[in-house]
């Protein structure tokens, strides 16, 4: 299994809900740019099953600045005769507050920088 980075800000503020099997999840989506594709903007679905990681995200608000680590899920459909990739995320850790990712020049991305993971270690749930 692939583990992601991905920072970026919040698209809409995150949902807690339960699972058909009665598991309760957070769900959020987080709007991120690709730095390497001309800044393409990329839509993250990030679900937390944790309650650490729950906790976090159910403070956090729309526009809110936040890096998220975990396993990366990728589902294949078709949309209006096209393949689309969807891109998510089962979060295992989240970063909130992140200045470095506001401050960026180009607005957050999906990397973070070693100084800013340094000075926000303990930020870190999970």
């Amino acid at each position: 299994m692939a583990r992601v980075l991905v920072s970026g800000t919040l698209f809409r503020a995150p949902e807690s809900r339960s699972l058909k099997n009665g598991v309760l999840c957070v769900t959020a989506i987080v709007k991120a740019k690709e730095a390497r594709n001309d800044n393409r903007t990329r839509y993250w679905h990030i679900a937390a099953l944790s309650e650490s990681v729950q906790s976090v995200l159910v403070h956090l608000s729309h526009g809110d600045a936040v890096v998220v680590q975990g396993t990366l899920k990728t589902e294949i459909h078709e949309r209006n005769g096209e393949f689309a990739v969807s891109c998510g995320v089962i979060a295992e850790r989240v970063l909130r507050n992140v200045a470095s990712c506001e401050n960026h020049p180009n607005g957050p991305s999906m990397r973070v920088s070693e100084s800013s993971k340094a000075s926000n270690r303990s930020e870190l749930a999970g």
